[in-house]
């Protein structure tokens, strides 16, 4: 008997808890007083299970619960889609639409703000995420096999092409696996793809042609329940003569800043989270922030600022803060 695992996501925090992404608010110093009022305003009442800021400087966030993704400028102005289909993960853009991978990882639908559907892109391999990059380029991360990053044209639906070494990942019958679980983001301002392993924490950057940019590895311990939990779910697959292949998010979300430090959040608690930066060549830092409104491995980096947010799917209270980012 075959066994597929629903993806999951995991995050050390005081112990391992299932998380999902986001609910915001944000607030600039860089901004005229005026703009950050507005803003302030409309982004509190946001619920968001993915958050971004695109090509434009524009704060998007999906809520997949109620299938929306509202669009702030940094004037304040708020624009909201009408109900867009449910997917596994989404990426944003005012002009070129929604891009949603489907939850088998398999389709990518492009819809526009009327949720009207575009296009369609039938993808090679399983992928975990997707993110609009120039012109009508779009990328996604397989799952289990196949390049680093794949690169699509989301007009015509053909693949461009793959670059980056990433191991295949064979899922053992019987038995379970760890897939790839690489998040990914585009920095629009140095035309860089930036991807991160938030299971085997590392990460690595591509110009558009598929250069290497950078690399970095970002030192992780597991703790003995989780390594407990990895042989439980082995045992389970095994005892059943199956496959098992799971998702594991040690770290829930990455984003990059102006300055083109990529941010981290882990060991959240009641007062706040542990920020980890991964700087330009590679240095890796952490540093212990007080976010008490809002204490969310979450963030998006957008301007000066980081805001932090919490998914409303999960039981945790709804929260949402933001703070300078130095």
């Amino acid at each position: 008997m075959h066994i597929t695992q629903n993806r999951r996501e995991l995050i050390r925090t005081n112990d391992l808890v299932r998380l999902g992404l986001a609910g915001l608010v944000i607030l600039t110093n860089a901004w005229p007083a005026h703009a950050r009022k507005s803003a302030a305003e409309e982004l509190a009442s946001i619920h968001a299970s993915k958050a971004g800021v695109d090509a434009k400087n524009n704060f998007w966030a999906w809520d997949k619960q109620r299938g929306v993704v509202t669009r702030i400028t940094p004037n304040g102005d708020r624009i909201e889609s009408d109900i867009v289909p449910d997917g596994w993960t989404v990426d944003a853009d005012p002009k070129r639409g929604i891009a949603i991978l489907s939850e088998d990882g398999r389709i990518i639908d492009i819809v526009d703000w009327s949720g009207s559907k575009k296009h369609s892109i039938h993808l090679l391999h399983k992928a975990t995420d997707v993110a609009w990059l120039s012109g009508t380029h779009i990328a996604v991360t397989p799952q289990t096999t196949g390049p680093c990053v794949e690169i699509w044209d989301a007009s015509t639906g053909e693949y461009l092409s793959g670059f980056g070494k990433c191991p295949d990942i064979v899922p053992p019958v019987p038995g379970m696996v760890v897939a790839r679980a690489t998040l990914l983001r585009y920095d629009p301002t140095h035309r860089e793809i930036v991807t991160f392993d938030a299971f085997r924490t590392d990460l690595s950057a591509f110009s558009e042609s598929g250069s290497l940019t950078r690399h970095s590895h970002v030192p992780h311990s597991t703790t003995p329940e989780f390594d407990a939990w990895l042989k439980k779910i082995d045992a389970k697959a095994k005892a059943q003569g199956g496959s098992s292949t799971e998702i594991i998010f040690w770290y829930p979300s990455i984003t990059i800043a102006p300055d083109r430090s990529v941010w981290l959040g882990q060991d959240a608690d009641s007062k706040g989270i542990t920020a980890v930066t991964i700087l330009q060549d590679g240095t890796v830092q952490r540093a212990r922030i007080d976010v008490p409104q809002c204490p969310s491995n979450r963030m998006i980096a957008w301007n000066d600022d980081l805001v932090f947010y919490r998914d409303p799917r999960y039981p945790q209270p709804l929260c949402s803060t933001v703070r300078r980012r130095k």
